[in-house]
């Protein structure tokens, strides 16, 4: 029996290498008999004993002399029964790591079959997040549907909450999950309780139609301050042709055919996601009608709409509605597209959390197929994702949701004129041959996807950071190089239709080609650009980063131009990438001007800076949105680059 599979607590019989403490001195048969008793003392009938101390000569290594030292028999035993006692624990462990390195391996081949792009984390980096399954791909079932341990399911609730128009989803954890096994217990021994009409009776969900958790109207239809009706249709349109083609939380077709019918001027939510329309498309339309009343800045776009829906929105204390995420979602952007972009953070993480509170999250929520109100659920869901990992990159914050949290599947390539069959009946059947403008956004999820990586790996806390130090000196450099390999796999899955030709004749196509490039490059940098910081005499910390970098930013400035000639603008939130690419080449000029050498392409970077210069005055009025109620608005975010990359040419 090997030592790893003894007990912890046993111990071998040792060997004895000495004479009793009768025979000391003499020559004594003892280790050779039985129970260690030498024939001397099975003679003379006594104890044959070896606890006298014995004298243990220690030779040190280049010493002459001898050092004499006492070591009790009880003493030794303890030593050496510990030592047996680590050896049988570190055997056990490493049972335990090498079942579970080839569990990872599993994963890892599971993980690599899917057609999204995942990092295939090293064994050295075992301690670092990593990415989870891709989303939908989970056989079949959740994991959460199993009875007994899992969470509860739709059809549960269904029939839990019958008499309530919506429902909140519990996990496994919940006290919920509990109380349901224990019901289901009564009902097996006990059987159904009193039926409606009998003494008794009492109906499930009563308690959930108290007027404090009643649906309130989120903005009174009565005070709303609609844009009039020519405007109105004119700001829907701008929105679903500038908007929803990179942040597709609506759907157009119902959207329009609910405004015509005048859904808006008669539910709350519904009228707070027409003027949250009207806010983001303001940007897009000139007409002096969409600025503030009492002013010509034309920064001031829309904010009027979002201002009234602001002032008056409050966190719902009923089961959350669709319009709910929907505000969370068009908030957000048009927060990000404005002087301070931080303030989109609360509201984002609110309408994750609302999002999760119904199981937005969770395959096992929607059917399959989905209705047209679960497809939008999805998307506003995923819409709210996309926002949340790129500030959390943009502003160096921790996510609200990691993609181990989320196995839902992403939302269906189907344009929505598509949706419907000729009946009115859900179908989701895309032409074929005809590409789907969805795919685009599914294509940017999977690509944050890589970059949230990087953002809890590179730029770890330093307690992170020292874990993987110590079980991996040189895990930076691994993780680099795997989201390398995964940004090069993310371009090589992009459809024909959104890779990169600047002669592509549909613009449509043609601009969101143009932000996934703009966002790869963007990601790019984010990956290598802690390893590009100058030292103390200019030089910078790694080259080969340093050049990726500076590739990375020519690449992005130069598709983003291209973009702007062909179609006279630029998607409204490639201002960040504009900013990164122009402070990048910044850096390198100051470089070379600190290091007093020349740093091959320098020469270039000014012509590319100054690109950078004109793409941001063109984005400076479509992207900073002035706040009425801050009286020192920050101008400063996009006008320092542009100052600065002025005085870097002159």
């Amino acid at each position: 029996m090997s030592s790893g599979e003894e007990d912890i607590g046993y111990s071998k019989k040792r060997k004895l290498q000495r004479a009793c403490d009768h025979c000391r001195r003499k020559k004594s048969d003892g280790p050779q008999m039985p129970n260690n008793r030498c024939s001397r003392c099975v003679t003379r009938n006594m104890d044959c004993t070896y606890d006298e101390v014995m004298q243990v000569s220690t030779i040190f290594s280049g010493l002459i002399s001898h050092t004499q030292s006492t070591l009790s028999k009880s003493y030794v035993e303890g030593l050496e029964n510990r030592l047996e006692r680590v050896e049988a624990l570190l055997n056990k462990v490493c049972r335990q790591q090498l079942s579970s390195c080839a569990l990872a391996r599993t994963n890892a081949g599971r993980s690599s079959a899917s057609k999204t792009p995942t990092l295939e984390i090293s064994e050295a980096l075992r301690n670092m997040p990593s990415i989870s399954t891709p989303y939908g791909d989970t056989g079949g079932q959740s994991s959460d549907d199993e009875h007994g341990q899992g969470g509860l399911t739709e059809a549960y609730y269904k029939r839990l909450l019958s008499d309530v128009p919506s429902y909140r989803f519990h996990g496994k954890s919940s006290t919920l999950v509990l109380i349901h096994h224990a019901m289901h217990m009564k009902f097996k021994l006990m059987g159904p309780g009193p039926a409606p009409g009998e003494p008794g009776y009492q109906p499930i969900g009563q308690y959930h139609r108290h007027p404090v958790c009643s649906s309130l109207p989120l903005v009174n239809p009565v005070v709303l301050i609609l844009p009039q009706k020519d405007l109105l249709d004119t700001l829907v349109d701008a929105y679903f042709r500038e908007v929803n083609n990179l942040n597709p939380v609506l759907h157009e077709p119902s959207f329009k055919r609910s405004v015509l019918q005048g859904l808006h001027l008669r539910r709350g939510g519904f009228g707070a996601v027409v003027l949250l329309v009207c806010a983001n498309a303001g940007r897009f339309v000139d007409d002096p009608r969409v600025l503030v009343p009492g002013t010509t800045e034309l920064a001031s776009a829309g904010w009027a709409w979002y201002d009234k829906v602001d002032r008056v929105w409050l966190l719902p204390v009923a089961p959350v509605e669709l319009h709910d995420i929907q505000i969370h979602a068009l908030m957000a952007a048009f927060l990000w597209s404005t002087a301070a972009p931080q303030a989109a953070c609360p509201v984002i993480s609110s309408g994750i959390r609302l999002a999760i509170d119904i199981g937005a999250n969770r395959k096992m929520m929607y059917s399959s197929p989905p209705t047209l109100e679960e497809e939008l659920y999805k998307r506003a869901f995923w819409c709210l994702v996309a926002q949340d990992w790129m500030v959390a990159y943009g502003l160096g914050r921790p996510p609200t949701i990691h993609d181990e949290d989320i196995d839902v599947g992403l939302p269906m390539e189907c344009d929505d004129e598509y949706w419907l069959d000729d009946l009115g009946k859900p179908s989701f059947k895309q032409p074929d041959g005809k590409p789907s403008k969805i795919t685009a956004f599914n294509c940017y999820i999977r690509l944050s996807q890589i970059l949230l990586f990087a953002v809890r790996t590179i730029y770890a806390v330093t307690k992170v950071r020292m874990q993987a130090t110590r079980a991996d000196p040189n895990w930076e450099q691994r993780v680099v190089a795997e989201l390398d390999s995964s940004l090069n796999k993310w371009v090589d899955s992009l459809p024909a239709h959104l890779r990169w030709d600047p002669e592509r004749t549909d613009t449509v196509f043609l601009t969101q080609s143009g932000l996934l490039f703009a966002h790869y490059y963007h990601s790019q940098i984010a990956v290598h650009r802690p390893f590009m910081s100058p030292t103390t005499n200019g030089a910078p910390r790694s080259f080969p980063s340093h050049i990726i970098c500076m590739n990375a930013a020519r690449s992005a400035l130069h598709v983003l131009d291209m973009v702007h000639q062909r179609t006279g603008k630029i998607p409204y939130t490639c201002v960040g990438h504009v900013t990164m690419a122009g402070t990048v080449l910044m850096i390198n000029i100051w470089m070379e001007r600190m290091s007093d050498r020349r740093i091959a392409g320098s020469s270039r970077d000014l012509v590319s800076v100054q690109k950078c210069v004109e793409l941001l005055d063109h984005l400076k009025h479509v992207y900073v949105i002035l706040c009425p109620r801050v009286q020192h608005p920050d101008h400063l975010r996009l006008d320092m680059i542009s100052a600065r990359a002025a005085e870097i040419i002159r």
